[in-house]
């Protein structure tokens, strides 16, 4: 069983991106979901039925670019210019 409520999970991963809280470990275990899920869940390839096959590709699509966002925010220099980061002065990595 999940420590976190299952109603909680999205306000969850929005607070760790939107106020950058634990930005790397949030957007690594962001990523990490969706990997599993679009692939279980949206596995239009083994569709038959053309409607739902349909259905499935438009959303595997909306996976594949919720991932690809999550990973771009992992590139974005931090600390970022309205994130709570730069307000708290909490350490930040060095730039690459």
């Amino acid at each position: 069983m999940s420590a976190v409520p299952p109603t909680l999970k999205p306000a969850l991963s929005r607070a760790v991106v939107h106020y950058a809280l634990i930005l790397c470990v949030g957007l690594v275990a962001i990523a990490l979901f969706l990997v599993p899920v679009t692939l279980i869940m949206h596995a239009f390839w083994s569709d038959h039925d053309p409607m739902q096959r349909q259905i499935d590709i438009v959303n595997f699509g909306k996976n594949i670019g919720l991932l690809g966002s999550s990973l771009m925010f992992l590139a974005v220099p931090r600390p970022w210019p309205y994130s709570v980061e730069r307000r708290v002065r909490l350490p930040v990595r060095a730039p690459v």
